[in-house]
């Protein structure tokens, strides 16, 4: 006998996240006591840092979220600065460049075998020599 189940999308999955994140609740208090639009919670439930979605450090959504980024159909594994920019885009968390997307691109298979900077130059080509008729 099978079974199926239903699993929430990404996106709800960040947004039921957003209130288990120690970080993303203390950040909301502080926008309150300061009044502060940095921070701030649409009709949906969405909580947005200046216009970028907040993605909550649990159960590894970030790391979802740059999966979906990095090896979705329309992006072919980007480098770290052009995947960073795409994201920076729709999402935001701490330290979104310095560790996770540049240690999730270092970490891509097919980026360290097929980039041109992980290749090895040819070198200094050789002249053939010409031949000589007898």
């Amino acid at each position: 006998m099978s079974s199926l189940s239903t699993q929430p999308c990404l996106w709800e999955t960040i947004k039921i996240s957003q209130d288990r994140d120690p970080t993303l609740v203390k950040l909301k208090q502080q926008a309150e006591e300061r009044n502060s639009s940095d921070l701030q919670t649409d009709d949906k439930g969405f909580g947005w840092m200046k216009w970028r979605l907040c993605v909550p450090d649990i159960e590894n959504l970030r790391h979802e979220v740059m999966y979906e980024a990095h090896k979705s159909k329309f992006s072919v594994h980007p480098c770290s600065t052009k995947m960073y920019k795409d994201l920076k885009k729709n999402f935001w968390w701490s330290e979104m460049k310095k560790k996770d997307v540049a240690m999730f691109v270092s970490k891509c298979h097919v980026c360290q075998k097929v980039k041109a900077e992980h290749q090895r130059p040819g070198g200094l080509l050789q002249p053939l020599e010409i031949p000589e008729w007898k």
